[in-house]
């Protein structure tokens, strides 16, 4: 999804500009036309001197931005997409068939977890949430194929004009390549056909934040067959599904969702709207709400785990 504050300031920052060069550019060519070229100097002076304390207000402002980000990407206590695997679990950094992802294997595995990231987010962007859950799961946490234009990497190709809200027909061509991914990694792993089905890959778990959550609902309703368990964290179900709705591709499925009250980059209408359709089309929703903005909770984490527990 777009980074709608950042588009909002880029907006803001141009309607400045445009302000300024008008301000100065008319403004002065007035004065020059009729009081002439000395009166025109001093006009542009005192132009300056009254934007002097505009521009030092705006440099103090954006310092601070810079230091907050700064410390928002030292504290790993903080959930967000530019979180580095610093959740105390051992991983690794693999290339594998054109992808970068990063893998925790384990030495009994029962089953895959899937962890898809967010906009702007990489591979490290989802070990957060997937401290403390259990050891059986050998988690894999690709990277999106797409450069986002802010930074990171994003499921859909950019640059988009719907200000994120990403579609099923943007969003299927990731969807289908992950598919692709889970079968030849499990096969990379397991090559033999009888050592593989330690890994049940051919039904999965996983769970996503932000798009990574729309990812998950895209993933659910195109391959019912293939998915066990989903966690959807701040997320949606993308235009384009409701067709499918009527079918109930999800029935029985268990799904975790969480939302805050308080997200303004998804709004909490649009959250309960999709829980509705994840209902219609048969999955059994676990729904924890809390009053944050675009994160998870420190209750809702807490039942993330409960719910990927057994």
């Amino acid at each position: 999804m777009r980074d709608v504050r950042k588009y909002a300031k880029q907006t803001d920052i141009q309607l400045g500009v445009g302000a300024f060069l008008l301000l100065f550019l008319v403004g002065i060519g007035l004065i020059y036309i009729i009081y002439g070229s000395g009166a025109a100097v001093l006009g542009f002076l005192c132009l300056l001197a009254g934007l002097a304390p505009l521009v030092l207000i705006f440099l103090s402002l954006e310092l601070l931005d810079w230091i907050q980000k700064r410390a928002n990407r030292e504290n790993p206590a903080r959930i967000s997409n530019s979180l580095s695997p610093a959740s105390g679990i051992d991983t690794q950094l693999i290339q594998f068939e054109g992808w970068t992802l990063r893998a925790r294997s384990s030495q009994s595995p029962k089953r895959l977890l899937l962890l898809i990231h967010g906009f702007t987010g990489d591979e490290n962007s989802m070990w957060v949430f997937a401290r403390d859950l259990p050891p059986h799961y050998w988690m894999i946490a690709p990277r999106a194929p797409h450069v986002a234009e802010t930074g990171g990497y994003s499921w859909r190709p950019l640059p988009s004009s719907d200000f994120g809200m990403p579609s099923l027909e943007q969003l299927r061509p990731s969807a289908e390549a992950l598919i692709r991914l889970i079968d030849a990694y499990q096969s990379s792993v397991y090559p033999e056909p009888s050592r593989r089905a330690r890994i049940e890959a051919g039904g999965f778990d996983m769970m996503g934040f932000s798009q990574g959550a729309v990812m998950c609902n895209v993933l659910a309703f195109l391959y019912p067959h293939r998915i066990r368990k989903v966690g959807i964290l701040a997320g949606f179900v993308p235009s384009g599904l409701e067709a499918l709705v009527s079918q109930r591709p999800l029935d029985g499925k268990p799904f975790f969702v969480t939302h805050g009250a308080k997200d303004e980059t998804v709004t909490i209408d649009r959250a309960r709207a999709s829980i509705a359709l994840l209902e219609q089309a048969g999955a059994q929703v676990n729904y924890c709400e809390d009053e944050v903005g675009h994160k998870v909770s420190v209750n809702c984490l807490n039942a993330l785990k409960k719910f990927f527990a057994d």
